[in-house]
C-alpha cells in the first residue's frame, strides 16, 4: 500500500483509542469535557487506493482474464517501449514536444505515457466491457497522429486481450497485415509451431520509422512487404493464417464488407474485432 501523507497519520490520541487504551476526555478550562475532534472521512480515491492494494493482481500478458474492474499491479505491467523518450503524465495532445518522437514526415509520433493509479481506462474484449485500474503509476507506450495527436494505438491491456485469439491461430506460415507497434509479431513469433511470418504494412513511413528494425529482430520473419494486405490472400499455402490488425477502431472488422467477403473465399483469415469469431 502506498505510504500515507503524514497529514493522514492518526494522532497519539487516535492511536491509543486504536490500540484499546482511550483515556478520557479532559476537561476544557470551563470545567466541561471537550467534545472530541471528528475524524476526517477519507476521500473516494483514498478508500479505493486501500481497496486496490488488497485486490490487485499481478498482470501476465498470456494468462491475465478479462473481468470488471481489473485491478493491476503496476509493478508487473512492464510493456515494451519502441523509444527511450521521458514519459509524461498527460493527454497527448498536451504533451511538450521534448517528451514526443516524430517520425521523419510527421505521419506519426510516439510518447511513453504515465497513466496513474487509481485512474481508470476501458477495457473490451469480444463484447463485453469493463475497466482496468493499477495500484501504481504505470508508463504504456503510445502511438499517435503526428498531424492531430490523436491516439492510434496504445499497448493497454485492452490491446493484449483482443489481439489473444488471433495470437492462438497462428502456426505455420503467418501472413500479418497491419504491423502496428509490434505487439502481434512478436507474439506470433515467439510460438514454436511458428515457423515462417510475412509482414504486411501499408506505411512506408511506418516501416523506416521502426518497422523495419522491429522485423530484423525475428529470426522467423522472411518478408516484409509494404503493400495492402488484402493483395496476399491466397498466394501461400492453403494452410496458411492471416491475421489482419488494420482497423483503427475494435468494432471495424465486423462491419467491414470487404474483410467479411476476404473471409469468406479464403480459409484461416482472422481479423481484430471479428466478433463473429468469438
Amino acid at each position: 500500500m502506498p505510504a500515507r501523507d503524514k497529514s493522514h497519520r492518526p494522532s497519539s490520541e487516535q492511536s491509543s483509542r486504536l490500540a484499546g487504551n482511550a483515556q478520557p476526555n479532559r476537561p476544557s478550562s470551563s470545567g466541561r469535557p471537550r467534545a472530541p475532534k471528528p475524524s476526517r472521512a477519507k476521500s473516494p480515491e483514498e478508500i479505493f487506493l486501500e481497496k486496490a492494494a488488497q485486490i490487485a493482481e499481478p498482470w501476465d500478458e498470456n494468462f491475465t482474464k478479462f473481468k470488471h474492474p481489473l485491478v493491476l499491479q503496476g509493478a508487473t505491467y512492464q510493456p515494451q517501449m519502441l523509444f527511450d523518450v521521458t514519459p509524461y503524465p498527460a493527454d497527448p495532445d498536451s504533451t511538450p514536444e521534448a517528451n514526443l518522437v516524430r517520425s521523419p514526415n510527421n505521419e506519426f509520433a510516439y510518447m511513453n505515457r504515465v497513466w496513474k493509479r487509481g485512474q481508470a481506462i476501458p477495457l473490451l474484449q469480444n463484447r463485453r466491457e469493463g475497466l482496468v485500474y493499477w495500484d501504481q503509476d504505470v508508463v504504456i507506450p503510445v502511438l499517435l497522429d503526428g498531424r492531430t495527436l490523436a491516439v492510434w494505438m496504445s499497448l493497454t491491456p485492452m490491446e493484449v486481450l483482443t489481439l489473444r485469439e488471433g495470437i492462438s491461430l497462428a502456426k505455420g506460415t503467418v501472413v500479418i497485415g497491419g504491423l502496428g507497434m509490434g505487439y502481434l509479431l512478436r507474439k506470433v513469433c515467439e510460438k514454436p509451431n511458428v515457423h515462417r511470418v510475412i509482414v504486411v504494412e501499408q506505411s512506408r513511413e511506418l516501416l523506416n520509422w521502426f518497422g523495419d528494425r522491429i522485423c530484423a529482430e525475428q529470426p522467423k520473419v522472411t518478408d516484409v512487404i509494404c503493400g495492402n494486405a488484402y493483395e496476399q490472400l491466397g498466394k501461400f499455402d492453403s494452410e496458411t493464417r492471416y491475421l489482419f490488425d488494420i482497423w483503427p477502431m475494435y468494432e471495424d472488422a465486423a462491419a467491414d464488407p470487404e474483410f467479411q467477403a476476404a473471409k469468406r473465399k479464403h480459409p484461416h483469415v482472422w481479423g481484430w474485432g471479428d466478433y463473429h469469431l468469438a
